[in-house]
């Protein structure tokens, strides 16, 4: 090739990589990459890329293990923003300054034998000016890049009369400073008070790792609700589960477990023999975030080996096991079974019950107040079905409304409705029969004051879901992640309704057994 198009080549490569943060990677750092990128690897770039055109953002990234963020993020983002000269001073941290300095490593190791890099770039091969350290450098286009641990003094970091203008927070979270509520308040802190103030207007915030606790610092970070001027990612290994997860949940752990045979063959290899004789249904709906790396075979055997860690650091569905009230292994899913609604209300026949319960929220701010919840359970005998599990930011007005909806759909089945009327929430009951009897509703209304503590009362609920008599529907996420993360998680509004539900269900059959004799 001619000097001239090595040139153009050279200069084309140059403009595309500008313009794109996914050519930049194609051109430069194509030896990081063994497989092809996923559709999440895309969307980070078209993100990242898009901070380029726009200062003073914050972005909240979490990611499962393996997803290579560090490699494909950090080490070819901070690059790219050296080369074009975007930023004038870039800070790293991390948990530990060891974990900060070793992302550095990687910065500079792309800086100083990087060919393709260093052909393109020519002015990055000047003489370095110091310093040039374990801990910090500046590059020859005059950018600093420093790396910083938790555990050091932050305040007043300046280069020259320039504040940090990307700060770049990877991995500021482990799984022992969120173990406590009182590290998890210090990190906090520490972030709020000091880190998001290092900058000015115009500094752009990345913070990326993997929710180790529901009320960690990035989980608040990813949450829309809790802090709207963030930009929030959240992906999960698995992003759509088996549409038949019962063979998963039911057979094939039975096999994996050696305690049921397939074929003759038990354990993980009558396991494997059991999935390739359902293999069409066994995967059938699946979505997986980066399947060239992960297979649903491999998640559901990593999931067998650590419940927590699977949902922690591949889910970003942090479990705290020590303490949770209810196995999520033993939830039954009455979904499995039946379609709809209408199909299990059929099966279940005409005696079947029907208790509306709701947990009512007084607050007004429907951003980031407490969630209103109402629970619509149906009983046949000794087993109870969760029909809706409708929880939701709400005024009192929405909440009565949505109430009225409920008992106007179910008012042909004998029913009752159980709301709590602590405080001021008898005002709301009274309201509710108000409305009720201008639309001409029966209303068969139990007011609850609960004097039970409420950790005691929700944990009457672990043995109705232990034995199955407790059955749920898959679609019911925010409920279930209430009874996975409790009494660790940020809410309990829906358990709290489910549990009063139950009680009033129980109540009843009571009364009934009374009048019986």
């Amino acid at each position: 090739m001619s000097d001239d198009l090595a040139k153009d080549a050279s200069q084309l490569r140059r403009m595309e990589g500008e313009k794109s943060l996914l050519a930049f990677a194609k051109h430069y750092f194509a030896h990081h990459v063994q497989l092809p990128y996923s559709p999440a690897h895309l969307d980070i770039y078209t993100l990242l890329s898009a901070l380029s055109e726009r200062r003073g953002q914050k972005v909240a990234l979490a990611a499962p293990r393996g997803f290579g963020k560090t490699t494909q993020i950090t080490n070819v983002y901070l690059p790219h923003r050296i080369c074009y000269g975007k930023e004038r001073y870039i800070m790293i941290l991390s948990a530990t300054t060891s974990q900060a300095t070793h992302i550095l490593d990687g910065v500079k190791r792309e800086l100083m034998e990087n060919q393709k890099l260093l052909h393109d770039f020519p002015e990055l091969t000047g003489p370095r000016p110091v310093p040039w350290t374990e801990d910090e450098i500046v590059t020859p286009n005059g950018i600093k890049v420093a790396a910083f641990g938790a555990e050091q003094q932050l305040r007043g970091r300046k280069f020259g009369q320039f504040r940090p203008s990307l700060l770049i927070a990877d991995d500021l979270e482990t799984a022992d400073n969120t173990l406590t509520q009182e590290s998890r308040e210090k990190l906090k802190e520490l972030v709020n008070r000091t880190i998001l103030l290092l900058g000015d207007a115009q500094t752009n915030y990345l913070f990326l790792g993997t929710l180790y606790h529901p009320n960690c610092l990035l989980a608040e970070l990813v949450d829309p609700r809790l802090n709207p001027q963030w930009v929030p990612r959240v992906y999960k290994a698995i992003v759509t589960w088996s549409q038949h997860q019962e063979l998963w949940d039911g057979p094939w752990r039975k096999i994996y477990q050696s305690r049921e045979t397939h074929k003759g063959k038990t354990g993980p290899e009558g396991a494997s023999q059991f999935y390739e004789d359902q293999k069409f249904l066994m995967d059938e709906g699946v979505e997986l975030l980066w399947p060239e790396r992960w297979s649903y075979y491999w998640l559901m055997e990593q999931r067998e080996a650590h419940e927590p860690s699977f949902y922690c650091e591949l889910q970003n569905e942090p479990v705290n096991p020590r303490g949770n009230f209810f196995s999520m292994v033993d939830v039954v899913y009455w979904s499995d079974r039946y379609s709809s609604i209408e199909e299990l209300m059929q099966t279940l026949g005409r005696y079947v019950e029907i208790y509306i319960a709701c947990d009512p929220s007084l607050g007004q701010d429907t951003m980031r107040g407490d969630y209103s919840a109402i629970v619509v359970l149906a009983r046949r005998r000794d087993f109870f079905y969760v029909l809706v599990a409708d929880i939701e930011r709400r005024n009192p007005d929405q909440t009565l409304e949505a109430l009225l909806t409920y008992i106007q759909q179910y008012h042909r089945r004998f029913f009752r409705v159980a709301i709590e009327t602590n405080q001021f929430q008898e005002l709301m009951a009274r309201e509710l029969e108000r409305r009720a009897a201008a639309r001409q509703l029966s209303l068969p209304l139990k007011r609850i004051t609960n004097t039970v503590e409420k950790m005691r009362r929700i944990q009457s609920l672990a043995p109705y879901v232990k034995s199955g008599r407790l059955q749920f529907h898959r679609n019911q996420t925010r409920l279930l992640d209430e009874m996975r993360f409790y009494p660790h998680g940020q809410h309990d509004d829906g358990v709290d309704a489910l549990e009063m539900a139950i009680r009033s269900s129980e109540e009843m059959g009571r009364m009934m057994d009374i009048r019986v004799v």
